[in-house]
């Protein structure tokens, strides 16, 4: 490094003791012994901005222990790092160095015959980070091979656990090799970094976020937020050309990945990101932008869609709430963090969902009956089937679901919530804390009266009176939902939520009815009785 490099502030490594080792002083005529430089330090007022496991603030202490031969080329250099890393090696000519880094405990490996190779074990490591490190080339020339096992692999805001790390450096490109439970394959490095870092990978199984603290019914104390990890910076990418063949997002399986990426002034421009597998299709695109001193924030516009609702449920985990559903679904909107670090409790946006024909089964309250913590939709089954047996008691059918949910401060709210079926219409509105996970949500409920109208017009026999209880039910179906209305509040936590009854029968005065429309022919528009 130059004069001074990596020196703390305020003079405080001469405090520390940097000094040249000097023996007693010779005898005469003999020949002077050669001087060392050793240095002693807490690196204390000395940040390093190294990725993860290296780097660390200017306020946290690091033992470093240096002696080197004066001048360095003359002997070897050893360089500690508390029990962090090891260093051992001999300058060559020019500024190259063969030697050893060794991260971790246990004997020392013999030195390489060229180079520089960094082995051993360590708890965390960054790999985004290092990636974009080897790819600027910073101080990594003489960096010829590297095999590590890496308890805590960090990559973009997601940490992979007991994962193998290798890298090998070749004329024209160097080639990183990532291998363990959750994640496997390569990432190449071209030298000329114009030509894009491509990455291929049989499996990236992206571990689930922990879910938030559980909260008690009675507590009121908002869990915490979940924080960006340290050390990411959109704007030390490179263009990105990646592929997966089995890529995992916790419980979902998103099947086959493709993605495409691009610099920008600020960060990274993701132009297309693709998955498909037999549960859902997924198409993105979007940004992740530097947004501050060590902070920054991804915008995305997702569309989706899935041949069952109840399918794409239970590959999120939550099998046997819905029945069949074909879904369609937009989310446009933003986090802090990068984009493998998106969760509800930290987007701000919108989300539109549509659904076509399926069923909401009838689950035990409890179980994993929450559609995005908006609703429990195992409750609608289960509080119909005690108001309105004949109607809902093995679930409820459903002819379409649709809804448009916003997301902002920890918080998601719709205005309406529409499922409409054979038997009934709900209307859901309101909205969930999804930090302290509570409900604040309104259910309507307005039964219709099926077949129950055109029964009653064939009892009057024939066709004629088929014809009757259809035109009954075409002029007497929206009143009679009306006059049977329900509504319900859903308040509390999620795995135990409050459902009370606070309306019965039709809206009170100024509330928003249906308007009543009759059916008219010829004969009867003026006269709307007949």
């Amino acid at each position: 490094q130059p004069p001074g490099a990596g020196l703390p502030a305020g003079g405080a490594g001469r405090r520390e003791g940097r000094r040249p080792r000097r023996g007693p002083p010779p005898r005469a005529g003999a020949p002077a012994p050669p001087a060392r430089l050793d240095v002693q330090s807490t690196l204390v007022g000395t940040a390093i901005t190294l990725p993860a496991p290296l780097g660390k603030d200017a306020a946290t202490p690091l033992p470093l222990s240096l002696q080197a031969p004066l001048p360095v080329g003359k002997g070897e250099v050893a360089l500690d790092l508390g029990q962090l890393m090891r260093l051992r090696g001999r300058m060559g000519a020019g500024s190259d160095m063969t030697g050893l880094i060794q991260f971790g405990g246990g004997p020392l490996a013999p030195l390489p015959a060229e180079g520089l190779v960094a082995l051993g074990s360590s708890g965390t490591l960054d790999a985004a980070g290092w990636i974009a490190f080897a790819a600027k080339g910073d101080g990594t020339g003489g960096l010829r091979a590297v095999d590590l096992r890496v308890a805590q692999l960090g990559l973009l805001g997601s940490t992979f656990p007991d994962t193998r790390l290798r890298l090998q450096r070749a004329t024209d490109h160097t080639e990183v090799l990532l291998t363990g439970a959750a994640i496997e394959g390569n990432v190449r490095i071209p030298t000329d970094l114009d030509l894009g870092v491509q990455g291929q990978f049989e499996r990236l199984h992206w571990p689930d976020k922990p879910p938030p603290p559980e909260v008690a019914a009675t507590e009121v104390v908002a869990a915490p937020d979940v924080e960006e990890a340290p050390g990411q910076d959109p704007r030390a990418l490179p263009a990105l050309r990646f592929s997966v063949k089995d890529l995992r997002m916790g419980a979902l399986a998103l099947g086959e990945a493709q993605l495409q990426a691009t610099p920008v002034a600020n960060g990274l421009r993701v132009d297309r990101f693709t998955t498909r597998a037999a549960a859902m299709q997924l198409t993105a695109s979007g940004d992740w932008l530097r947004a501050g001193e060590g902070r920054s924030r991804s915008r995305f516009d997702v569309d989706f869609a899935a041949g069952s609702l109840g399918e794409l449920l239970a590959a999120f985990g939550l099998a046997g709430v819905v029945e069949d559903g074909e879904t369609k679904g937009k989310l446009q909107g933003s986090w802090r963090g990068s984009p493998g670090e998106f969760a509800l409790a930290r987007f701000d946006g919108r989300l539109r969902v549509d659904v076509g024909e399926g069923q909401l089964l009838d689950v035990e309250p409890g179980g994993g009956g929450r559609v995005l913590g908006l609703i429990s939709l195992a409750e609608i089954p289960r509080r119909l089937s005690l108001d309105f047996s004949d109607f809902f008691e093995k679930g409820f059918g459903f002819n379409t679901m649709g809804g448009e949910f916003v997301f902002a401060d920890g918080s998601a709210s719709t205005d309406l919530l529409l499922i409409n079926g054979p038997a009934a219409e709900i209307r859901v509105s309101g909205s969930t804390d999804l930090r302290l996970q509570r409900y604040d949500q309104r259910i309507e409920v307005l039964p219709k009266a099926g077949g129950a109208l055109p029964v009653l017009g064939a009892l009057a026999g024939g066709p004629v009176g088929a014809a009757v209880g259809a035109v009954a039910q075409a002029v007497l179906q929206k009143p009679l939902k009306q006059a049977a209305r329900t509504v319900y509040s859903v308040s509390g936590p999620w795995k135990e939520p409050k459902v009370v009854e606070i309306e019965k029968g039709p809206p009170p005065a100024g509330g928003k009815a249906p308007a009543i429309r009759f059916l008219q022919t010829p004969q009867n528009k003026t006269d709307p009785l007949k």
